[in-house]
Formats: structure tokens, C-alpha cells, sequence
């Protein structure tokens, strides 16, 4: 299939400008329980599909032509933002409320997805109010 040019550098010079900037002051705010190194990948995944999408997609796009050119660089933006999705679910996880219990449900999911059992049954156990918290 043949695709026509499509310029997305505006929205890529948005999400350089305000993306990391926004992980970064989540992971950094003060008293923050997700001030912790192995929440930091968080940025390294944001920098990753940034990356992806400068050097790789939008230069494509840009150009047009066969739809196939674009599987590379897609499946390569579609497995850093699996990444940062997934990190992200864990950390709303611990919101009290509904959004909280959603994203304990899809952590849930994704572990017994994968076989983890026990880590799927702990995920379900942050949907019952405070339990997380303890």
C-alpha cells in the first residue's frame, strides 16, 4: 500500500519539548514513593521512542511511499511504548481510587498473561481499598 507525505515534526518537536520534562518532574517531585531508580527507565524509554520517531518514523513518513518501510521502525516504537505503558500502569496502580483498581486489573492481566501467578494474585490484591498501601 502506498502511502502519501505526512509531516509530523510539530508534534515532534511538542513531544521533545514537553514530554521528558513531564516524566522527569513526576519521578522527581518531592516525598514522592516513585522517586526511585528503577523508575527511571521511564525516561530512558521516553528518550528511546523520541529517538525512533526522529531518526526512524517521521523521516519516512515525510516521504511517503510503500506502507511495508514502516514495519521496522513501528515494531521498534510499538515495544518502547509497550515499555513505558507498563511502567506506567504499575506506578497508577497505586492511586486510591478507580484509576488505581483499573491498573491493578491490567498489571494483573499482563502478569497472568506471561504465567506469573503470584505476582498476577498480588496485582489483584492492590484492587481492594488500602491493601496497597500496607
Amino acid at each position: 500500500m502506498h502511502i502519501p507525505p505526512i509531516d509530523l515534526s510539530p508534534i515532534l518537536k511538542i513531544l521533545k519539548r514537553e514530554g521528558a520534562d513531564e516524566i522527569y518532574t513526576v519521578i522527581k517531585k518531592p516525598n514522592n514513593p516513585f522517586d526511585h531508580p528503577s523508575f527511571h527507565p521511564l525516561i530512558n524509554e521516553w528518550n528511546d521512542i523520541i529517538r525512533i520517531l526522529e531518526v526512524e518514523l517521521i523521516p519516512q513518513l515525510a516521504k511517503g511511499g510503500d506502507l511495508s518501510s514502516l514495519v521496522p521502525a513501528a515494531q521498534a516504537l510499538q515495544k518502547s511504548a509497550t515499555t513505558l505503558s507498563l511502567a506506567a500502569s504499575q506506578v497508577l496502580s497505586f492511586v486510591p481510587g478507580p484509576i488505581g483498581i483499573v491498573c491493578s486489573i491490567i498489571n494483573a492481566i499482563v502478569c497472568f498473561s506471561a504465567g506469573q501467578i503470584l505476582p498476577g494474585i498480588m496485582e489483584l490484591l492492590g484492587c481492594i481499598p488500602g491493601v496497597r498501601n500496607t
